[in-house]
């Protein structure tokens, strides 16, 4: 029988993965530090993790580091940035200043990446249609492509491209 706490740890080293992707997707000489949270096990196993699964290769100089909070002032501005985004979007602490406060941060977010992630395959249905058309190959081409859209990373020389958002390229296709 599966522990709850196994699925949490799991759970959490998903969600961290898909921002540390992310990360070191963008910026290959990273250096990230995350406030210690769990036991120190768990802390050594997260970091293992980390290493193993998204730090590409040991000469990018890359590095994750561990720490607590009242040490560093970039892990304090983090924690800060969270908490202000759980009162943005989590229901059970969105407030009549939510609006607020997401006004006197966004022009600090780069970006704000949902999970899941809501794709709008519905946007994409044919009205005017042969008789050979199915909409569900339809969806499952689209899911396919948003798929490939999330395990790939967009090369330096894509950004010159005057369709430099590859979901554009694709979906203009």
């Amino acid at each position: 029988m599966v522990k709850v706490l196994d699925i949490r740890i799991s759970f959490y080293k998903y969600l961290n993965g898909i921002l540390y992707k992310e990360l070191y997707k963008s910026f290959p000489q990273l250096e990230l530090k995350v406030d210690e949270h769990g036991g120190n096990a768990f802390m050594l196993e997260f970091k293992e993790y980390v290493r193993q699964n998204h730090i590409r290769t040991l000469f990018e100089g890359s590095e994750f580091f561990v720490s607590e909070s009242k040490e560093e002032l970039g892990v304090q501005v983090a924690d800060l940035m969270a908490g202000t985004l759980g009162y943005i979007f989590d229901d059970h602490k969105i407030s009549s200043f939510s609006e607020d406060f997401m006004k006197i941060i966004s022009n600090k977010i780069i970006s704000i990446n949902h999970f899941p992630k809501l794709y709008k395959v519905n946007e994409y249905t044919e009205v005017s249609t042969s008789e050979s058309y199915n909409q569900v190959i339809t969806d499952l081409s689209l899911r396919s492509i948003f798929d490939y859209l999330d395990n790939t990373s967009v090369n330096s020389s894509d950004i010159d491209h005057p369709i430099s958002n590859q979901s554009d390229q694709v979906i203009s296709v």
